[in-house]
Parts: C-alpha cells; structure tokens; sequence
C-alpha cells in the first residue's frame, strides 16, 4: 500500500467522473487508497454510501487546509 486517506470529493462523482456523466454538486466524505502492483499504480476511491472502486483517470480531491 503506498497510502490511505480520508478525503473530501469535490462532487458525487468522487474523483472519478465518467464521460457524458452528471454529478450532484456536493461535497462527499469518502477515501482515497493507492496500491502498487507490478510497478503500476491502482487508486481507489470511496464516498457516501458506495464501496471502494477501481479508479481509472483519478481527480484530486479538495486540499486540506
């Protein structure tokens, strides 16, 4: 594992928006976890009620203050 956050999604599509989507403009507590295999890295995101999910094109979540 090379990290595991709580973050804050900028919107419901939780750093991972698809094309053609719409999200509801909202701020959602979720996480963020990235994982190495291979030499390759996998981030997966989590919010609101949805489980953890592979991430292809990840966003970045709101920066901390």
């Amino acid at each position: 594992m090379v990290s595991s956050e709580e973050v804050t999604w900028r919107d419901s599509a939780l750093g991972c928006p698809e094309p053609g989507m719409h999200y509801a403009q909202v701020l959602t507590d979720g996480s963020r976890i990235v994982l190495t295999a291979g030499g390759k890295q996998y981030h997966y995101h989590s919010g609101g009620r949805r489980d953890p999910f592979l991430c292809e094109n990840p966003q970045p979540p709101l920066p901390t203050n």
